[in-house]
C-alpha cells in the first residue's frame, strides 16, 4: 500500500513539475546528440586468432604431476605468456613490410592479445583485431613465426654461453690436475725413503702405556680430592688451618699458657662482683692476663713460623682456642695434611706424563705426516680427474643439445578469421544512452523539486496528517469558468454542486443537537480555493432551500462580480454602524435564496468592520438560515477575532499548492487552542472527487 501511495504521488508530482523533468531530459538529450554528432560511423573489425602451443610445458608437465601430487600446500605457478619484447615487434614489422602490410611495433602492440586457454599455461591463444581480414590474419601468423625464431635464438644463446663455460672449465681443471700429478710426482721422489722409515708399532705402544697412567693418577687424584673435600666439611678447615690446629694441639706450652689464661679471665669474672674495675686486685689480675696472652701469641708465633704475623686480641683468642683440636679432630686434621700432600705427589706425576706424551707424538707424527701428506696428494689428483672426466662429459652433451635445439613455442593449423561489428558506442547507442540517462535525470528533477516544496497533491495525505483528529469535510472539484476569474458553478445541473452539496451536509452533519449556522472558510495562503469553495457552498446550500448570505470579507483578494452583483460607489454608505453594513447585502439574481455582502475596493475593508457588535451578528442569524463566511487567510491577525462570531472555522487546501509541513502545523496550533473551533478540513481541485469519497466524514 504504501509503495502504491508513493507511485501516486510521483505521478502527481510530476503532472505540476514535469516541465522542469524534461528540460533536464531536453539538455541531456542535446549533450548525447552532440556527441553522437562527433562520433565516427561503426567500422566492422577482422579478429583473426590462432593457438600458439608451449611445449616446455607440456613435457615437463608428466614430470611433475607425481611430485605435485605429494606436496598439496604447493600453489600452483601462474603460466606465464610470451613476452612482447620491442625486438620482437620490430622483427614483426619488418616482416610484414615484405608483405608490404605497414604497421608499427606500437599498433602491433595495442591490438595483438594473449589468452590462456588452459590452466597450466601450454595453450595460448593469439588474437589481432584490424579493419582488414589479411592484415590480421598476416599479423597472427607473422608473431607465431616471431615468437619462435625469438625462442630458437634464446635457447641457441643460452647453450652457446654454457658450452664457453664448460670449455673455460675444462682448461681450468686440465690445468689442476697437471700440477697436482706434478706435485704428486715430486713429493714421492723426494719422501719415499723417510716413508719407509716410519716409525713402529713400539711408539704407539709407548704412548698407549702413558695414556693408561695419566688415566689412572686421574682417578687416584679425584679420589684423593674428594676424600679431602669430606674432611674439610668435617673440620670445617682447608689444609693449612688444620696443620696449624694439629701443631697448636699437639704443644704442651699452649695448652698451659691458654689454662692459665682462662684462670685468670674466670677469676676477674668473680672479683668484678665486688671490686671496681680499677681495683688493684682487678688490675693486677688483669697485667697478668695481659702477660699470659702475649706468651701465648709468642708460642703459637713460634709454632707457626717467623713469616706471619698474629695480632692477640679476644676474636683472636677465640680464634686460635677453636683450632685447639681434641684428640680425635686431631686425627682426622693429621689425614688431612697427609692427603694434601699426596694429591700434590699425584699432581706433580701428571705434570711429568703430559710432557712426555707430545714429545713422543710428535716422534710418531714425523713418519705418519708423511703418509698423511702423500694420501692427501694422492685425493687431490683423483679429484682433479673426476671433475675434469665429468665437465668433459658435460661438453659433449651440451654441444649436442645445441645441434637438436627446437622452439618451444609451436602453432597449429591455420588463423581464424571473424567480422566483429563494436555497437557499443556507435550514434544509436549513444543516443539510447543519453535517453536513459535523460529519463533518470528528469525523474530525479521531479522528485527532488517534491521533496524541497513538499506540496499536497492526494486527498490521501490530508487524511494521514488529520489522523481522525479532525474531519475531512469534502472533496471538492476542480471549476473552470471563462467568465469569471473566480470560477463559480451557477449552472443548476452542473456536476459541480453535487459535491458542494456533499460537503453542506457535511458540515450539518457535524453536530446534530445544533448544527453550524454561520460557517468561516479560510486557509493557510492565498490561492488555495478559499473563495471559490465559500461561493460555490453558499450557492449550493441556497439550491437546497436554504437563505444563504454570503460575506466576502477577504479584502486581499480581487473584487468580481460572477454573481451579476454590481458595485456603485456612489450607493456605498459609511460601515461604521450595524444599519449601513446590513444595507450593502443584495440578493444575486441568478439565484434564488443567495444574498451577497460584497466586499468594494473603493468601500472600506471588511476586515476593519467592528464584528464585535452583537447586535449585527444577532440580526444575520435571525434573518438568513445559513452564512457563508468568506475571511482572510490565517496570516492575518483578524481572523481568529472574527471567527469567534461563527459556528466554527473550516480550514481549505489545495492539491499541488498546500504544504504539507505549514498543514500539519496549523492543525497541531489550532489543536492546541482552546479559543478556535476547527469544523474540519476541504481539499479543493481534485480531478475526480468521486473516487474520494470514502474518505469524507458524513
Amino acid at each position: 500500500m504504501k509503495v502504491k501511495r508513493s507511485i501516486q504521488r510521483y505521478l502527481a508530482a510530476w503532472k505540476r513539475y514535469g516541465w522542469a523533468g524534461l528540460t533536464g531530459f531536453a539538455c541531456i538529450m542535446a549533450v548525447a546528440g552532440g556527441i553522437a554528432a562527433t562520433r565516427p560511423d561503426v567500422q566492422t573489425l577482422y579478429v583473426a586468432q590462432k593457438l600458439l602451443l608451449d611445449r616446455s610445458v607440456s613435457v615437463a608437465e608428466p614430470a611433475t604431476r607425481e611430485a605435485e601430487a605429494s606436496d598439496e600446500d604447493t600453489p600452483e605457478p601462474t603460466p606465464e605468456s610470451p613476452e612482447l619484447t620491442d625486438t620482437l615487434l620490430d622483427r614483426m614489422a619488418t616482416g610484414l613490410q615484405v608483405n608490404r602490410y605497414s604497421l608499427s611495433p606500437q599498433t602491433i602492440r595495442q591490438n595483438l592479445t594473449l589468452r590462456p586457454v588452459s590452466e597450466a599455461g601450454d595453450r595460448w591463444t593469439v588474437q589481432f583485431q584490424d579493419a582488414d581480414a589479411n592484415r590480421s590474419e598476416a599479423v597472427v601468423v607473422a608473431f607465431t613465426e616471431a615468437i619462435a625464431e625469438q625462442d630458437l635464438t634464446e635457447q641457441r644463446q643460452e647453450l652457446e654461453s654454457a658450452v664457453q663455460l664448460l670449455e673455460q672449465r675444462r682448461d681450468r681443471l686440465r690445468d689442476d690436475l697437471r700440477v697436482a700429478e706434478e706435485k704428486l710426482r715430486e713429493f714421492s721422489r723426494r719422501e719415499k725413503p723417510a716413508i719407509q722409515q716410519a716409525v713402529d708399532g713400539s711408539l704407539v705402544s709407548a704412548i698407549t702405556t702413558i695414556q693408561q697412567q695419566q688415566r689412572e693418577l686421574d682417578r687416584a687424584l679425584e679420589g684423593t680430592e674428594a676424600e679431602m673435600t669430606s674432611l674439610q666439611n668435617q673440620l670445617q678447615m682447608n689444609p693449612e688451618q688444620a696443620y696449624l690446629a694439629a701443631a697448636i694441639s699437639a704443644d704442651a706450652t699452649v695448652t698451659t699458657l691458654a689454662t692459665k689464661v682462662d684462670e685468670l679471665a674466670l677469676q676477674q669474672q668473680e672479683q668484678e662482683r665486688e671490686l671496681q674495675p680499677r681495683h688493684p686486685e682487678m688490675v693486677a689480675l688483669q697485667h697478668q692476663q695481659s702477660l699470659y696472652e702475649t706468651r701465648l701469641q709468642q708460642r703459637i708465633q713460634e709454632i707457626v713460623g717467623h713469616g706471619r704475623a698474629i695480632p692477640m686480641s679476644q676474636s683472636t683468642m677465640q680464634h686460635w682456642r677453636a683450632l685447639n683440636l681434641d684428640q680425635a679432630r686431631q686425627e682426622l686434621a693429621n689425614r688431612l695434611v697427609g692427603l694434601k700432600a699426596q694429591r700434590d705427589r699425584l699432581t706433580r706425576e701428571l705434570t711429568i706424563l703430559g710432557r712426555s706424551e707430545p714429545e713422543l707424538r710428535r716422534n710418531y707424527s714425523d713418519g705418519t705426516a708423511l703418509r698423511l701428506e702423500l694420501e692427501k696428494l694422492t685425493n687431490d689428483v683423483a679429484r682433479n680427474r673426476e671433475a675434469f672426466e665429468q665437465v668433459e662429459k658435460d661438453l659433449a652433451a651440451a654441444t649436442l643439445q645445441q645441434a637438436e635445439t627446437k622452439s618451444n613455442w609451436v602453432s597449429e593449423g591455420a588463423p581464424q578469421v571473424k567480422a566483429i561489428t563494436n555497437w557499443l558506442w556507435s550514434r544509436p547507442f549513444i543516443l539510447l544512452l543519453g535517453g536513459g540517462l535523460g529519463l533518470l535525470v528528469a525523474g530525479a528533477t521531479v522528485l527532488l523539486i517534491d521533496l524541497a516544496l513538499d506540496r499536497i497533491f492526494m486527498p490521501e495525505e490530508v487524511e494521514t496528517i488529520l489522523q481522525k483528529r479532525v474531519p475531512l469535510l469534502g472533496i471538492l472539484p476542480s471549476v473552470r469558468n471563462r467568465k469569471s476569474s473566480v470560477p463559480i458553478s451557477i449552472e443548476a445541473n452542473s456536476f459541480v454542486l453535487e459535491s458542494y452539496e456533499l460537503f453542506y451536509r457535511c458540515i450539518f452533519n457535524q453536530n446534530q443537537d445544533r448544527s453550524p449556522k454561520v460557517v468561516m472558510l479560510s486557509s493557510i495562503r492565498q490561492g488555495e480555493g478559499k473563495t471559490v469553495s465559500a461561493c460555490n457552498l453558499a450557492i449550493a446550500a441556497a439550491r437546497a432551500g436554504k437563505k444563504t448570505l454570503l460575506i466576502q470579507t477577504d479584502s486581499h483578494t480581487p473584487q468580481t462580480n460572477a454573481l451579476g452583483i454590481d458595485a456603485h460607489p456612489d450607493k456605498m454608505v459609511s460601515m461604521s454602524d450595524e444599519v449601513s453594513v446590513l444595507e450593502q447585502i443584495q440578493s444575486v439574481s441568478q439565484i434564488s435564496n443567495l444574498f451577497v455582502l460584497p466586499n468594494f475596493s473603493a468601500a472600506k475593508p471588511a476586515a476593519e468592520i467592528e464584528f464585535a457588535d452583537q447586535y449585527l451578528f444577532k440580526q444575520i442569524r435571525e434573518d438568513f438560515d445559513f452564512v457563508v463566511l468568506d475571511a482572510n487567510t490565517l496570516y492575518f491577525s483578524d481572523v481568529l477575532r472574527m471567527e469567534s462570531f461563527t459556528d466554527g472555522l473550516v480550514l481549505v487546501t489545495r492539491l499541488g499548492y498546500s504544504e504539507r509541513k505549514k498543514l500539519e502545523i496549523v492543525i497541531e496550533k489550532i489543536a492546541e487552542s482552546k479559543s478556535v473551533k476547527l469544523l474540519g478540513i476541504v481539499v479543493n481541485d481534485v480531478a475526480n472527487p468521486a473516487k474520494y469519497a470514502p474518505l469524507v466524514s458524513l
